[in-house]
């Protein structure tokens, strides 16, 4: 799998999977560990349990992000400094 392949990582207890288009990849890690091997430029923490890669994201708004269709939750905590990359990204 490339870095490219991934949507995004979801913390599931003591694993976390790893979604791309094709395939899930279930791993015995937590997601501050993946978070630290992603490159901080491209992948952002939305919530406290998911990572996604900024360059996959269909739409957002102060509440959801999507991406493959699929909606995922953002944080409160999370929220500003989301925004402040989004918007970063779009200059």
């Amino acid at each position: 799998m490339k870095l490219d392949d991934i949507l995004y990582a979801e913390s599931i207890k003591n694993y976390v999977v790893i979604h791309t288009e094709k395939e899930q990849l279930v791993t015995y890690n937590t997601l501050k560990k993946i978070q630290q091997s992603l490159p901080e430029e491209n992948f952002i923490k939305i919530h406290k349990s998911y990572i996604v890669a900024l360059n996959k994201i269909e739409k957002t708004d102060n509440f959801e992000v999507w991406i493959n269709r699929k909606d995922l939750p953002l944080g409160d905590t999370y929220r500003t400094e989301f925004f402040k990359k989004i918007n970063a990204k779009k200059l």
